[in-house]
Parts: C-alpha cells; sequence; structure tokens
C-alpha cells in the first residue's frame, strides 16, 4: 500500500508538464523583444577608403552620413579619433566594430557619444600586426529618425 501513488501524487509531480510548451514560446518572443533586430546593412563603396579621405554614404530614405578617422596615415597602438556625421538625418545613436579584413586580429568595439556640434565621437586603437599593412573594416550601426543601417567601410594601416 505505501509503495502504490495515487493519481493525485502523479499529477502533482508533473503539473509543468502542459505549462512548457507556454514557455518555449514565450522565450521565443521575449528575447525577440529584448533584442533588436539587425540593421540592414548597405553595400560596401570598395572607392572609399577611411585611411585616404572622409567617406559619405547616401542612406535609403533620405540623407547621408559622413565618417572620418584621424589622423592619417593611420598606424597601429596609435589614438585615432572617428567621427560620424549626419546630413539631412538627425542621429539618435552610433556604434561601430572594427574588424582585422587581412588578418583575424579580433574586434575593437566603438561606442560613439554625441557632441555638442552633432556629430558622434569615439576613441579607438587599432592593435599591431606582424604584417606591414593591414586591412580593417568599420562596420558602423547608427539609428537615426529615418532608420537604422549598418554601414560598412574600408581602411588600411601601416606599420
Amino acid at each position: 500500500m505505501l509503495l502504490e501513488r495515487s493519481t493525485s501524487d502523479r499529477l502533482l509531480r508533473w503539473w509543468w508538464l502542459p505549462l512548457l510548451p507556454l514557455l518555449l514560446v514565450a522565450g521565443w518572443y521575449g528575447q525577440r523583444l529584448i533584442q533588436p533586430p539587425l540593421a540592414p546593412q548597405l553595400p560596401l563603396d570598395p572607392s572609399c577608403l577611411l585611411d585616404q579621405s572622409p567617406c559619405t554614404l547616401t542612406l535609403p530614405t533620405a540623407g547621408a552620413v559622413t565618417v572620418t578617422l584621424q589622423p592619417q596615415p593611420i598606424h597601429p597602438l596609435q589614438p585615432l579619433q572617428l567621427v560620424v556625421r549626419g546630413e539631412g538625418v538627425t542621429l539618435q545613436q552610433a556604434n561601430g566594430v572594427v574588424s582585422g579584413v587581412t588578418m583575424d586580429m579580433g574586434q575593437q568595439w566603438a561606442n560613439l557619444t554625441a557632441q555638442p556640434d552633432g556629430s558622434w565621437q569615439a576613441p579607438l586603437m587599432l592593435p599591431v600586426c606582424v604584417s606591414d599593412r593591414m586591412g580593417w573594416e568599420l562596420l558602423l550601426t547608427i539609428e537615426s529618425d529615418q532608420g537604422r543601417w549598418s554601414l560598412p567601410f574600408r581602411f588600411w594601416s601601416s606599420n
């Protein structure tokens, strides 16, 4: 008698099982609410190199974004200033990540802050590479009054 379990004991043990699908659906949609969707990426302009001059990309809706990386020429372990300006568009947030193109050098993150003149700026420093010349890509993600985009830019550094 003591070894037999009653039906109510078995029901109490598995009470959570009908809630499992609901928890899975809530987790799926909750994750999508917390994490914003990926921003559409504009195509790379191969003629625009940040190590040679400022680069301007036109946004799909209206306006443009100009990016400057100073000082030039760009060398590793040298403090750099990343400057982003919106033209005909009001930027609300800007973040960037720099990755090596010709060699994996990890990622350098740039959290840009708004400046009184309307630009967004962040300090940046590239790691040393064994190559004399290293290719890099800056993937800039912006949020504006007209939408959210990822903008790719390329540049070279030399030792």
